[in-house]
């Protein structure tokens, strides 16, 4: 097949998928930089409760990624995309409508 991915070995997907997951990456932590100072005001924050934010986050991303890693090699990724798709999704919505920060 012809074609510029073809030149390159078929790198150029897997090389845009990267660059796509660092910039939204980049994204929810600058989306995260400005909520937090925010959040602390309107939920009258101590200190170690805006640290646990982030703490949090980063946390999860480890546990997420070596769960989904093990489900994705036994169980194939398109139901687990889906699957954490739709957890994450949920997540987001319990998260919008949160009130305060212990629920």
């Amino acid at each position: 097949s012809s074609g510029i991915n073809a030149e390159y070995g078929g790198t150029i997907l897997p090389i845009f998928c990267a660059l796509i997951s660092q910039f939204t990456e980049g994204a929810e932590y600058t989306v995260l930089g400005t909520i937090i100072p925010k959040l602390k005001c309107e939920w009258s924050l101590s200190p170690l409760q805006v640290a646990v934010i982030p703490f949090t986050i980063i946390l999860s991303a480890i546990f997420g990624g070596v769960v989904g890693g093990h489900l994705i090699t036994r169980f194939g990724r398109l139901y687990n995309i889906i699957i954490f798709t739709f957890l994450s999704s949920i997540a987001a919505i319990a998260s919008a409508m949160a009130a305060s920060f212990v629920i």
